[in-house]
């Protein structure tokens, strides 16, 4: 264990005192460990040295653990608010006390906690209670919700009708289908393209425009109006759900500018205001993303002769240090699988990645470690990003949700409120255009043959970006204001050590505490799955997981039925579905055994779906082959039936149906027995010479002579039914069976003696 690897939220235990350890930061070379399964917050700090050194002799041992995946998405609409209402604390807290956490064990002041207790939303008891458990698990996010939600139900139940006396005062909130969504969607969409309109008056008018019905009312004077009223209570969305469904929907950045012209926005918010820093607290705090198409022609990797386009370039850059800290190539623009490589990126272990594609380990000076010049693990706070429809759409929102980011939108041609991604951009087409041209290099000019000349591949080209990002990493940024202090500290900009610089200085940074709730929230949720007995069923491919009994029970208990299946898809790969049970990931995959499942595994939801649109129009040709055929085939039978029916009804013999049935059985049988299948053509007939045809006429002759010999001795005999019959005979127009059979013994005794 010389290269023991030591991560925030490892899990540590001293096997001869039994304490368990949890690492909750690292500084300066400094280990903070929390120690855990106590009820007070009690923090120990030794060197990493150290740490590692007792870890390689066994004196602290590693445990390792699969902590539950929190799917926010499957929570109830009360349990997520709370979820991200105390989500929400915790970072406050942590990015506060973070990376020493001093003064927050032990009897001092605690301002923020004493601020967040303040509020009223969470007494100081249970936010206390709330912080040891999730700074005991690592500041994981199943530390904050319900640990009953982690059930052994596949898939969720509807939640049961707690017993007691209903509220005599409120209705409960409705459970929202389809149509309410869409009314939601749509009046979000009013009150933002208003510059005075509330969320309140926005929500009035959905229901009195969706959810009022008119009623007909007798006026005092006799007279009758129709007047709208609200439907009742119960039928119709809480304005609390609706405000819900407004602030998940959107940033503050978004609601902001629907009350403002974007001029007034942008004067007050930024360029009076203060630079592109303003508010930044740390590195990781707030990054920059946007995506570009590259100016290079590419090739196929399967046919170099075979040009495909362009590719397109996500990038994710660290405001504060100006550190790239994701990158992805894509070959789909506005595609959310480009910017959701992007996130996997930040997750990736880098020195694979590059040596996997530019096949080179890279090294560094002054004791930089890959790590230190492209960290990985990293979350970030708050991503900024314009309104492509990759980083607005729905699936974006739900993604950074559940991976507790905050997105804050730019506006439309708002480049300098994004400077730093565009000013990359500009940077590497400044480093490779000359290199690429005459080899692929895109230029906007009549004539140019980028396609007829390109080479590179995706590798290549993704080759290209990734070191282009080390050297930006580790390159000094001339234009980079420094601070006093860096100044006197002689800090270089280089974003390798601003960040370094960052987080020993300002704020650590944010890591994901469990890499695979990270990629789970990746992934989509799909709504149209099912499961029976037949396995589990999405887009007409079945599914299977043989190694979960539970779920295999369940799917033998339902039989024929089919009932909906809570599962998530990766867009790169339909050969599986994810899901989770007991907060616990598993998998369901495609048969491997079966050869039409085999091009699934690893084909991406786009080329299935491409696949389905092909499909559809060859099932469209094969429905009228099969209604031609089925025409040709009643046509024939028609006349089949026909040519056999000329004579009308027969009035056929139904007598003796048995006895006809087998001899029509064996006509039938001999008709087709095996020797007529035979091919042994028909015998040749031998030829008979003149001498052998002079004999058998001599032969035929004597015999004739000897027969008419016979004939004239022998007594004329009787005629068929006059004869008597002789003696030792019987008659057998009247014997019995038992006369025949004594008859037919006595016959066989003879025959054998003659014959012996």
């Amino acid at each position: 264990m010389a290269n023991t690897e030591v991560f925030q939220g490892i899990h540590l235990k001293n096997p001869e005192t039994g304490t368990e350890y949890r690492l909750i930061s690292v500084f300066d070379s400094i280990a903070v460990l929390c120690v855990m399964n106590i009820k007070q917050l009690k923090l120990e700090k030794l060197s990493l040295r150290i740490l590692r050194n007792q870890i390689n002799t066994e004196r602290l041992t590693v445990i390792k653990e699969n902590p539950p995946i929190v799917d926010v998405s499957a929570l109830s609409e009360e349990k997520a608010e709370k979820f991200q209402l105390y989500k929400g604390y915790m970072d406050r807290i942590v990015s506060y006390y973070a990376p020493t956490f001093d003064g927050l064990a032990g009897k001092f002041k605690k301002p923020v906690i004493d601020e967040i207790a303040s509020e009223g939303k969470v007494s100081r008891d249970y936010l206390w209670k709330l912080l040891i458990r999730y700074l005991q698990s690592g500041m994981q996010n199943y530390a904050l919700i319900d640990q009953r939600v982690f059930s052994n139900l596949l898939p969720r139940k509807a939640k049961a009708v707690q017993s007691g006396a209903k509220s005599t005062y409120k209705a409960p909130a409705p459970i929202l289908a389809d149509k309410d969504f869409k009314n939601l969607e749509t009046y979000m969409k009013r009150y933002l393209k208003s510059e005075v309109k509330t969320i309140q008056n926005a929500y009035y008018d959905m229901i009195d425009e969706k959810y009022s019905i008119e009623i007909c009312q007798e006026r005092e004077d006799g007279t009758y109006e129709y007047i709208r009223k609200p439907l009742p209570d119960g039928q119709y969305p809480t304005y609390r759900q609706f405000y819900y469904y407004v602030s998940r929907h959107t940033t503050q950045k978004q609601r902001n500018e629907a009350k403002e012209t974007e001029r007034v926005v942008r004067n007050n918010k930024r360029v009076k205001i203060g630079t592109v820093m303003q508010g930044v607290k740390g590195p990781g705090h707030v990054v920059e993303i946007d995506a570009q198409e590259m100016d290079i022609a590419l090739v196929s990797r399967e046919y170099p002769d075979i040009p495909v386009g362009r590719p397109i370039i996500y990038v994710m850059i660290d405001v504060m240090s100006e550190m790239i800290l994701g990158v992805s190539l894509a070959m789909d623009n506005n595609s959310i699988v480009g910017m959701t490589n992007c996130y996997i990126n930040l997750l990736e272990d880098k020195e694979k990645l590059c040596k996997k594609y530019c096949h080179t380990d890279f090294q560094f000076d002054n004791g930089f470690t890959m790590d230190d010049v492209w960290p990985t693990g990293v979350r970030p706070l708050t991503i900024k990003s314009d309104n492509g429809s990759d980083f607005i759409s729905d699936e974006a929102a739900r993604i950074a949700s559940e991976l507790n980011i905050n997105l804050e939108i730019v506006p439309p041609a708002s480049g300098s409120l994004k400077p730093i991604v565009e000013n990359f951009f500009n940077q590497i087409k400044l480093r490779l255009d000359d290199l690429l041209e005459q080899k692929g290099l895109i230029r906007k000019t009549y004539g140019s043959k980028h396609h007829e000349q390109a080479c590179l591949n995706y590798d290549d080209a993704f080759a290209l970006v990734l070191t282009h990002v080390i050297a930006h990493n580790m390159h000094v940024i001339k234009s980079y204001p420094k601070s006093a202090s860096m100044k006197r500290d002689k800090i270089s900009a280089i974003p390798a050590v601003l960040w370094k610089y960052g987080t020993e200085k300002l704020l650590a940074p944010s890591y994901f505490a469990n890499r695979d709730e990270a990629l789970y929230a990746m992934m989509t949720l799909e709504k149209k799955v099912t499961f029976s007995k037949d396995g589990v069923k999405w887009n007409g491919l079945t599914y299977f997981n043989a190694d979960d009994d539970d779920l295999m029970q369940q799917m033998y208990k339902l039989g024929s039925k089919r009932k909906n299946f809570v599962a998530r898809s990766d867009p790169r790969d339909m050969g599986h579905l994810y899901y989770l049970k007991n907060g616990m990931l598993m998998k369901l995959s495609l048969p491997s055994d079966d050869w039409r499942y085999a091009e699934y595994f690893g084909m991406s939801r786009k080329q299935f779906d491409a696949l389905s649109e092909e499909d559809k129009a060859t099932r469209a040709v094969e429905d009228r082959l099969n209604m031609e055929v089925r025409i040709a085939e009643r046509k024939a039978l028609k006349g089949i039936i026909a040519e056999r029916s000329k004579a009308g009804v027969h009035d056929n013999d139904t007598a003796n149906m048995r006895q006809n049935r087998q001899a029509e059985k064996a006509a039938i049988s001999s008709s087709r027995s095996i020797s007529e299948r035979f091919n042994l053509g028909d015998q040749p007939e031998k030829e008979i010479t003149d001498d052998e045809s002079k004999k058998l006429l001599s032969l035929e002759d004597a015999s004739h002579n000897e027969t008419v010999t016979e004939n004239k001795e022998t007594p004329e005999s009787p005629a068929v039914g006059d004869t008597e019959p002789s003696e030792g005979m019987i008659d057998m127009s009247t014997a019995t069976k038992e006369e025949i059979e004594q008859m037919m013994a006595e016959n066989a005794e003879i025959m054998f003696d003659g014959y012996f």
